[in-house]
């Protein structure tokens, strides 16, 4: 999904790797974007950018790309003005009031937790049927162990 967006964030700098882009399709598929374009927005941004620094590339690039594309929402003609701007300064306060983002690292934690508990449920099951399997050979080797003494014994 996106996976020219991916690329075209790599060719322009940004270093996103394969385990944050995961991260961001697992999201979606959560619906931590809230359906809302402006909310793509903001999850990408915050999955995948490191650093601050890099928010003005990030921006550039997600625009580049998203240029084009017709929401219900469409961003005001400002954003697309403001990132067309060669000189572009973002005020301290940039994310609105400032108390949304202690809600969206909760949920972005949220998920985290989530998926770590996943993996240690896969890895618990598959640890159980790994020892059923070792189970089984080791039967199946008495097995046959048996029959070879009992063959060797007749044959003897």
């Amino acid at each position: 999904m996106f996976l020219e967006f991916f690329y075209l964030l790599r060719a322009r700098g940004l270093e996103v790797s394969i385990n944050e882009w995961m991260t961001l399709v697992e999201a979606l598929d959560k619906g931590l974007a809230r359906s809302s374009f402006k909310g793509f927005y903001y999850l990408c941004r915050a999955i995948l950018i490191k650093s601050e620094s890099d928010f003005d590339n990030f921006d550039r690039v997600f625009a580049e790309y998203f240029q084009n594309v017709q929401t219900p929402e469409d961003l005001p003609e400002e954003f697309w003005k403001w990132l067309s701007e060669d000189e572009q300064e973002r005020p301290l306060d940039d994310e609105g009031k400032g108390d949304e983002w202690p809600k969206e690292l909760e949920e972005i934690m949220r998920m985290f937790r989530e998926r770590i508990e996943e993996q240690k449920e896969k890895l618990a099951a598959d640890n159980e049927e790994t020892a059923k399997l070792l189970d089984n050979m080791e039967r199946e080797a008495e097995q046959i162990a048996a029959e070879l003494a009992a063959k060797s014994k007749s044959g003897a």
